[in-house]
């Protein structure tokens, strides 16, 4: 891939080329203490519930006009902990536990910054946006491994359909001047695969 590849393509997708947006939230959470992560059956069930009832109630004092995520985690007597900036793709380790955990971050927005709590293995978390870093054109170096990535990928697909015809078209002439069809194959070194007996209704897979 050569230098003025990577530019032209640069230039061709510059629109596209951007980073990802990342995002840092505070965050409270409402889990077993480790006793009651052994529970089982109804147990597990109650603690569950005390901790649910308390999570919406926190998200109905933060709900209250002119309520401070700060403060209203001290009322609670509730650790605030806080993320760094991370994306979708690269979800802070904070979050990593599970997967919903960043999916709602970034469902979150400065009109509407406060989560419904996310219940999670073993209780619930409330999310509070701390901060939206946008996405940003890249830079040609900052893209250059993409274009890189993007370029080898296409080479390779058409590298395998001039194969692809040149086989066909091989295999053709072999089969007029004669030749069978495993003989034509091993002549130009591909293997042949053979599929099971199938009606126009089936699905290939």
């Amino acid at each position: 891939i050569s230098d003025d590849e990577i530019a032209k393509f640069y230039e061709s997708a510059k629109e596209q080329l951007k980073s990802e947006e990342r995002r840092k939230v505070q965050f409270v959470a409402l889990t077993l203490a480790e006793p009651e992560k052994k529970l089982t059956g109804k147990e597990r069930v109650d603690a569950l519930q005390k901790l649910s009832d308390k999570a919406n109630d926190v998200v109905q004092a933060l709900a209250e006009k002119g309520a401070d995520f700060g403060a209203v985690a001290i009322k609670f007597q509730l650790p605030i902990r806080v993320t760094g900036e991370f994306t979708q793709s690269a979800p802070d380790p904070e979050l990593k536990q599970d997967p919903q955990l960043s999916q709602s971050a970034f469902q979150l927005s400065n009109e509407e910054p406060i989560s419904e709590p996310i219940q999670v293995a073993d209780g619930f978390y409330i999310l509070h946006l701390a901060a939206v870093i946008p996405a940003r054109p890249l830079t040609l170096e900052e893209a250059k491994p993409k274009i890189i990535e993007s370029l080898k990928a296409r080479k390779e697909r058409e590298l395998v359909t001039i194969r692809a015809a040149n086989v066909a078209h091989d295999l053709g002439e072999a089969l007029k001047a004669g030749d069978s069809l495993p003989k034509a194959a091993e002549k130009l070194k591909v293997k042949l695969e053979k599929l099971p007996p199938f009606t126009l209704a089936d699905e290939l897979e």
